[in-house]
């Protein structure tokens, strides 16, 4: 296991960068390949309400961990919390904008086989593994076992999540 952890021994310190370098990516790989008709020359400026919203968040989750940390012992909390701020928003925004579909079918098939590879990379080198129980349910890949909430979530949906909530603060309408 990676020497360098956080939060109780639970995360690697490697995937919070990885986390900014992943977003980061999928955000320019929208912008340079599939949204192709704007060419922004600066920072959106509804997108510091999406940097508020996202600082709030982290704020409040970093809280109930030093001070109720009870109370993120949920079962099946990652699927919740997908649901809440993925499902939800990549769906409504997908019914308000259908013309948006097809690009985020692209998006999503692209950075679904990235995190696979991803995913197989970091079993196999013991970067993390899955010891819990509270699963939808699990299957095993390459010798790894992995939840399906990670196939479903982090693989498929979670950048077409990333993609819709930087469209709805970043949208130029067009």
């Amino acid at each position: 296991p990676s020497s360098y952890r956080f939060l109780n021994n639970a995360i690697p310190l490697e995937d919070v960068v990885w986390a900014f370098v992943w977003v980061y990516f999928a955000i320019m790989f929208w912008e340079y390949f599939l949204d192709l008709h704007k060419i922004r020359e600066h920072f959106p400026k509804h997108m510091s309400y999406l940097m508020f919203l996202l600082i709030i968040i982290a704020v409040g989750f970093f809280g109930v961990y030093f001070f109720q940390p009870n109370l993120l012992d949920q079962p099946y909390a990652f699927v919740k919390l997908a649901v809440v701020f993925m499902v939800i928003p990549l769906a409504a925004i997908l019914i308000e904008f259908p013309r948006l579909i097809r690009k985020i079918v692209v998006i999503g098939v692209y950075f679904m086989v990235l995190s696979g590879l991803y995913e197989t990379a970091a079993l196999t080198n013991r970067q993390w593994w899955y010891p819990g129980q509270h699963y939808l349910g699990t299957t095993t890949i390459l010798g790894h076992l992995i939840p399906y909430e990670e196939i479903i979530v982090w693989w498929i949906i979670s950048v077409p999540a990333v993609v819709v909530w930087y469209e709805f603060f970043a949208d130029d309408e067009k």
